[in-house]
This record gives structure tokens, C-alpha cells and sequence, in this order.
């Protein structure tokens, strides 16, 4: 199982970073789209939005507001702790 994190740090503040579960996924490549849609609707929205990729060369998003106060970043990344809800 794949989640979509969100991170949103303000700049500006000093309460900590926000981070949002976004969804799960059951691939890698479900996440990798939701990415690339996410960003091509900020970048047509007229969003600064950057699909950069990490140290493992695994894509992430970053999204920042205008005046730089607000970064998000977007990750795909394995599910460590997962329960299965549905029964076999």
C-alpha cells in the first residue's frame, strides 16, 4: 500500500508543519499520477510547481503560495503500518 502525503510548512509562523494524509494507493505508479496531476492542475492554475525527485530518485512535489509563506510537498511513499479493513 502506496500514501499520498501532504506537508505544508509556514514560514512565517512558528507553530510546526502541518501534514495531511492525502490517500492511499495500491501502486506506485497510482501515486506517481495523482502526482503529476496534482501538479499539472497548480501549474495551470498559475501555481509555482516543481516535480523534483529525492535522494532515492523517487518523485516528490513541491507547491509554494506566491509570497512564499506556504511550501507543501507532496510524497509517495510505502505504507509502513496498514490494516487491511475488508475481510477475505
Amino acid at each position: 500500500m502506496i500514501l499520498l502525503l501532504q506537508l505544508i510548512v509556514y514560514l512565517n509562523l512558528s507553530k510546526t508543519p502541518e501534514v495531511n494524509l492525502v490517500t492511499n494507493f495500491s501502486t506506485i505508479k497510482e501515486c506517481k499520477k495523482k502526482l503529476m496531476e496534482t501538479h499539472n492542475r497548480n501549474i495551470s492554475g498559475g501555481n509555482n510547481s516543481s516535480l523534483l525527485k529525492d535522494d532515492i530518485n523517487n518523485f516528490y512535489l513541491k507547491i509554494t503560495t506566491d509570497d512564499k509563506n506556504v511550501i507543501s510537498y507532496w510524497f509517495c511513499k510505502e505504507t509502513i503500518f496498514f490494516k487491511n479493513s475488508s475481510k477475505s
